[in-house]
This record gives C-alpha cells, structure tokens and sequence, in this order.
C-alpha cells in the first residue's frame, strides 16, 4: 500500500468521504498530478514507488524530515537522504569522466586521422617512385643510382 493509499484511508470514514475538517481534495489532486509528472520523468518506477515520492514532495514541501515517513521504526533522514547525496554526486563524476574521455578520445582521433592522411600520401609517392622505377628497369635505361635510390626510398619505407 502507498503512502497515498495510506493516508486517504486513514483520512476517511466508514461512509467513503473524507473526515470534517480535513482539507484532502486538493492534497490527493496535487499528489495525482505530482504522480503523473514522476511518470514522465521516471517511466520504470513502479506505481507504488511513484505514490509515495509524490506523497512526500507534497507532503513535506522539500523538507527533510529527521524520521521519513513509511520506512519504519529507526529510519533516520541521514539513512535515506546521504544515499541519495551519494549517488547524485557519483552521477556527476561519471558525466565528467564520461566528457573527459571524449574529448581525448576526439583527440586521438585527429591525432589517428592525420597520421593515416600522412601514410595515404606517403604510400602514393612510394608507389608513383616504384612505378617509376618498374618502366625504367623495363625499358633497360636503370642506372646503378637509380636502383641505389630506389633501396633507400624502400629502406625508409620499411622503418
């Protein structure tokens, strides 16, 4: 059972309205529409668990009570609040760490891309430089400082 279902229940009589003196249709509407706007922002919470946030964000204004209310005997604010403090501030920290390591992941990457801009055209001039050769030693005019080159541009090439 919801706090809601709860205090509705505790809030009224035998008859099905609400005690004399008790101010509820705005308190049950206001937690309704608090219901449905947690929905939105939490779509894989429970019904239940939706209740009784609404329920205590209308109940209590964003005041931390010392003893929350529907944990039991010797729940204290510190044993449900600190967690929560907790968690938003690991939250924060994996969105740094995420946005750190994208933007050296985006860094290497250029660093990547610039380096393969470098091998295509090194490779291109390799291989015009290769070609060259080929038709020269096919056409019989190799020269022994040509072929001599030729083994340094390929030595650099191989470191």
């Amino acid at each position: 059972m919801s706090l809601l279902a709860l205090w509705i229940k505790s809030h009224m009589g035998k008859d099905g309205t609400f005690l004399s003196g008790t101010d509820t249709n705005d308190f049950v509407d206001d937690v309704n529409a608090k219901v449905e706007q947690l929905r939105l922002k939490y779509p894989t919470k429970s019904q239940l668990e939706l209740e009784n946030e609404a329920f205590e964000e209308i109940m209590h204004q964003d005041e931390i009570l010392d003893h929350p209310v529907g944990y039991g005997l010797g729940v204290k604010k510190g044993d449900i609040y600190r967690r929560d403090i907790v968690l938003d501030s690991l939250k924060e920290e994996m969105t740094a760490l995420h946005r750190k390591n994208i933007d050296k992941l985006e860094k290497e990457k250029e660093k990547l891309k610039d380096q393969v801009q470098e091998n295509n055209f090194f490779f291109e001039t390799l291989i015009g430089q290769f070609s060259q050769v080929v038709s020269v030693v096919h056409q019989d005019q190799s020269s022994p400082k040509l072929l001599n080159c030729t083994q340094e541009l390929l030595g650099m090439a191989h470191q």
